[in-house]
């Protein structure tokens, strides 16, 4: 399995930087956001297509299944579990003591020890 999450990491990699060299190859097309979303941007969709547009396309699709068959091998991630002995209050965020956590950020009740 381990092996497997490794090629994964390492395709999702190699893609990622073909994927990057082969959008700054591409020539600007013009127009902009807003021409694209007006029509005259469709012709990068329809089957006028260039060859790097084509490969562009295959690339990123490799590179998406790379990520989300990496994400579905890793799991459900870190799982949280709740103390029901902790009582009512907060305790992961007041440290336990109920000051707010305070200690961590240097401010631990001595403010008037100068």
């Amino acid at each position: 399995m381990q092996f497997i999450l490794a090629l994964l990491t390492v395709t999702a990699f190699l893609t990622s930087l073909v994927l990057l060299v082969v959008i700054l190859l591409q020539e600007p097309k013009g127009g902009g956001l807003a021409a694209a979303l007006g029509g005259s941007g469709m012709e990068a969709i329809g089957v006028n297509t260039g060859s790097v547009n084509k490969f562009t396309s295959w690339v990123a699709t490799v590179w998406v299944l790379c990520c989300f068959l990496h994400a579905v091998l890793m799991g459900g991630g870190p799982s949280v579990t709740i103390d029901p002995t902790a009582g009512g209050d907060n305790a992961a965020d007041t440290g336990g003591d109920g000051t707010g956590g305070g200690e961590a950020l240097g401010g631990g009740g001595n403010e008037g020890d100068d």
